[in-house]
């Protein structure tokens, strides 16, 4: 058994519990030995992420398209997001300006935002998983502390809690580079050690309090008009998605397409907001959208040592989501 060759990387220190003891013994010692190497790799790709997000943000505050429209070397970090997240958390300081570029650009070239939603747009889904992944993997080193028993330190990092929880809010909901599905999704399921794994959960819950975050106020608003799964047979449908029209009415849900339109004239396409509903292409609301990763963040949350404030801000905001479910997934 002492033999297993690299079997305890493949599970998370929490999950072990349900192993047979002599199991967990070894794959404790395992993991343990392999630590230090662990930690040293996952800095190294902290590094670089960083590093590549340093060039990318040159590239994105300049407005050069010609750089994001090349090929891509399999070998670069997928940072897009990382470099918009730094690019918004810079804009909000007082008197902060986005460099201009050394020549100007041509009248075709859009201006910042427009060119994300353009380099967003022409992404597959994979990539866009990757970026979002790579983004947590950097908010959860940002935010490493929120899964300790101590505060930071003075000093302790460049970014705070309250701008990084006010960004990534405008991210998720003002500008809609990011979608909420997409986010918990990835804190679901791509973090594979425990300190990652509670640090994410806990900058959730710090974000479900936060007075920034939408995300509460939009979940709510779908439990207000989605019918009990007991209830699914006998609700008045038309009641239900004129409801469902007057919701993304307050809250609406670009493409990407729609979203660098909308950024190259925000006049006229507010002008037609008022006069077209706007739906989603795969029309349904978040809360029914988020159900099935919501099962997966709350049994890694049950099975995590959270803070019991934590588990209630989770529980408080997510639970009645089950009652438009018929049942439990885990």
């Amino acid at each position: 058994m002492d033999m297993i060759p690299q079997l305890g990387w493949q599970w998370p220190r929490f999950e072990l519990q349900w192993f047979p003891t002599n199991l967990q013994q070894v794959l404790h010692k395992q993991m343990a030995k392999n630590e230090e190497e662990l930690t040293a790799k996952h800095s190294q790709k902290l590094l670089e992420l960083e590093q590549a997000s340093a060039q990318e943000m040159q590239n994105l505050v300049h407005l050069n398209i010609e750089y994001f429209m090349q090929p891509r070397p399999s070998s670069q970090p997928p940072t897009l997001f990382i470099s918009i997240f730094r690019c918004l958390y810079q804009s909000q300081f007082t008197n902060f300006q986005f460099p201009q570029p050394q020549n100007p650009p041509p009248s075709s070239t859009p201006n910042f935002f427009a060119l994300c939603y353009k380099i967003l747009g022409a992404l597959a889904n994979r990539e866009l998983h990757q970026l979002t992944n790579a983004l947590i993997d950097w908010l959860a080193s940002k935010c490493e502390w929120l899964g300790q028993d101590s505060a930071p330190t003075q000093g302790h990092d460049e970014y705070d809690l309250p701008h990084i929880l006010k960004i990534l809010n405008d991210m998720l909901f003002s500008h809609q580079f990011l979608s909420v599905d997409r986010l918990l999704f990835s804190i679901a399921i791509h973090p594979t050690d425990d300190q990652s794994n509670k640090t994410l959960l806990c900058m959730l819950a710090a974000l479900l309090e936060s007075k920034f975050s939408q995300l509460p106020e939009r979940l709510h608003a779908c439990y207000t008009f989605a019918p009990s799964h007991s209830q699914t047979t006998s609700s008045n449908s038309e009641e239900f998605f004129m409801q469902m029209v007057e919701y993304y009415k307050k809250y609406p849900e670009y493409s990407l397409a729609e979203l660098y339109r909308r950024s190259l004239n925000p006049q006229a396409q507010q002008q037609q907001q008022e006069i077209v509903h706007n739906l989603p292409a795969y029309y349904g609301h978040l809360a029914e959208r988020i159900c099935p990763i919501v099962d997966i963040l709350l049994q890694k949350a049950i099975s995590m040592d959270l803070k019991p404030a934590v588990m209630d801000t989770l529980l408080c905001h997510f639970s009645p989501i089950y009652r438009i479910h018929r049942k439990f997934i885990f």
